[in-house]
C-alpha cells in the first residue's frame, strides 16, 4: 500500500519531534506514527503522532491539525511519569514545534489487558 501525504507529513513531524528529543539529550525517548512502538511502561518516554484532526476548508483545501500524544511509565510511580513528561514538552519547546495547547490524558495501549499510561496531549497549530 503507497504512502499517503498525511502519512509522509506524520512521519516528517514524528522525524522533527525525534530530533527535539535528541537535542535535550532525553536518551531513550522516542518518537513515532507506530502505537505498537510504545514500550510496556514506556519509561523513557514516547512521542506518538496522532492521525489528524481535519478541517474540510473548501472543495480544494484541507487543513490538518496534528496531535502529539506524550505518554511515560511507570504506573508504580507517577511523579517520575510526570517529570519525564514534562522534560519531554520542555524539549518540544526548545524544538519550535509549532505548540497550540496541551492537557494530561491517559494512553490506553493496544494490549486491552495492560492499565493506562500516564499520558499527555498537546495538539499542535494548523500548518
Amino acid at each position: 500500500m503507497p504512502n499517503t501525504p498525511r502519512i509522509d507529513a506524520a512521519r516528517a513531524l514524528a522525524a522533527d519531534v525525534q530530533a527535539a528529543l535528541d537535542d535535550a539529550g532525553l536518551e531513550g525517548a522516542i518518537a513515532s506514527v507506530d502505537p505498537a512502538a510504545i514500550p510496556s511502561g514506556a519509561r523513557h518516554g514516547v512521542v506518538l503522532v496522532q492521525v489528524p484532526e481535519l478541517t474540510f476548508v473548501n472543495f480544494a483545501f484541507t487543513e490538518p491539525t496534528w496531535e502529539l500524544i506524550i505518554v511515560a511509565g511507570t504506573l508504580t510511580n507517577p511523579l517520575a511519569a510526570w517529570e519525564r513528561i514534562d522534560q519531554i514538552i520542555a524539549a518540544l519547546e526548545a524544538g519550535d514545534l509549532n505548540m497550540a495547547t496541551g492537557h494530561s490524558t491517559a494512553y490506553e495501549s493496544l494490549d486491552p489487558t495492560a492499565p493506562a499510561l500516564p499520558a499527555y496531549s498537546i495538539k499542535l497549530n494548523p500548518i
